[in-house]
């Protein structure tokens, strides 16, 4: 016979041996199981890379437990149709298995050279729809001494936006409304005379996630370090503009909306070609 209580330790080691057994056989993360993330291709120029805007949308997305993968090219200077013509954008796009790519125009083509957007913008979209993706038209914001071609901008992506059947991202609109409520915060936006500050890539991250989600971030800013009042006065703003869209363009997209977010098993991933 043992000592007191010899039975007892060895039952509370089996019980300890059996417990570890049963945990290490859980998956990481007991939440619902993680989805697979939303593939976006971003093709621009600066007004993309500048401050990374396809990782601060990832950001966004991921502290509301959303998933995207970004995936960029971007060279500087560009039009869409420098890259409609380039064996590089063309191979990206055809590469596939996007849920959306974004066209983003150079600076003031789209209504300084409408024919050329116009043109390019349709030949890319077509190339998209081949590949299985969505496309998503990025209508920047005017040259910082013209904010009173706002209305030209908008105008002009949302013509090709209805030809296409594609979605109008209104960053430019969202700008806008910060220049009617607060000249000071507007110019703040402008880090020259038409890149972005920090202040003016998160509220154009914000106005992407207003379009793919259909819902306004709910998190402070994940990405630049932005304070609570600045994150969520730029939220609201970019919330604003999305919202102002017409009825059929203020649905989520479709396959967006299928992935509610997840609690814990976020995933993300980013990569970049740029040059310029």
């Amino acid at each position: 016979m043992g000592f007191p209580g010899t039975t007892d330790i060895a039952l509370n080691k089996l019980l300890k041996s059996l417990l570890a057994l049963a945990l290490a056989c859980l998956p990481a993360c007991t939440q619902a199981p993680a989805l697979k993330p939303l593939r976006i291709l971003f093709i621009g120029n600066s007004l993309t890379y500048v401050n990374d805007l396809p990782g601060a949308l990832a950001a966004i997305a991921g502290a509301d437990g959303r998933a995207l993968a970004v995936s960029t090219r971007a060279v500087g200077g560009w039009t869409l149709a420098m890259h409609d013509a380039d064996p590089d954008t063309n191979a990206m796009i055809r590469k596939g298995g996007w849920f959306a790519v974004v066209l983003q125009e150079q600076s003031i083509a789209s209504v300084d050279n409408f024919r050329g957007f116009h043109d390019a913008a349709v030949s890319l979209g077509a190339k998209v729809k081949a590949a299985g993706a969505r496309t998503l038209l990025y209508q920047n914001w005017p040259l910082k001494g013209h904010p009173e071609r706002t209305g030209e901008y908008r105008d002009a992506f949302e013509s090709v936006a209805r030809e296409l059947g594609a979605r109008r991202v209104p960053a430019g609109d969202a700008w806008n409304l910060v220049l009617q409520d607060s000249p000071g915060r507007w110019a703040g936006l402008y880090d020259d005379d038409r890149h972005p500050t920090v202040q003016g890539t998160y509220l154009t991250a914000c106005v992407f996630y207003g379009v793919l989600f259909q819902a306004s971030p709910t998190h402070q800013d994940p990405v630049f370090g932005l304070g609570p009042e600045d994150s969520a006065y730029l939220q609201a703003k970019a919330w604003q503009a999305v919202q102002d869209l017409s009825p059929t363009a203020q649905t989520a997209l479709p396959d967006a909306l299928e992935r509610p977010p997840e609690a814990g098993c976020n995933v993300r991933s980013r990569s970049r070609s740029s040059a310029g």
